[in-house]
């Protein structure tokens, strides 16, 4: 993954006289980019100004965390005995 970041637009897979990179830097930085920002902003502003969806994300993130994480309130110390008992 490292190595796609360092690759060079120019050095990407071509097919044709299209530059595949290119194309995926075009789509990315003046399509793709723009709806997620303006998706980001919608969606921020709703859990700042309707009551109603804040509490049915807070409601839903406490079901999550009921559901799929243990130790809750003791979590520091069930990894410090874990750690401990590690040869």
């Amino acid at each position: 993954l490292t190595k796609w970041f360092d690759t060079k637009i120019s050095d990407s897979v071509t097919h044709g006289n299209i530059n595949l990179g290119e194309l995926f830097y075009i789509y990315f930085y003046f399509i793709l980019l723009p709806v997620v920002k303006k998706f980001f902003e919608i969606n921020l502003n709703r859990l700042l100004q309707d009551l109603e969806f804040k509490h049915e994300i807070i409601k839903r993130g406490k079901k999550f965390v009921n559901n799929y994480l243990s130790n809750q309130g003791n979590a520091s110390r069930k990894l410090i005995e874990f750690s401990i008992k590690q040869p």
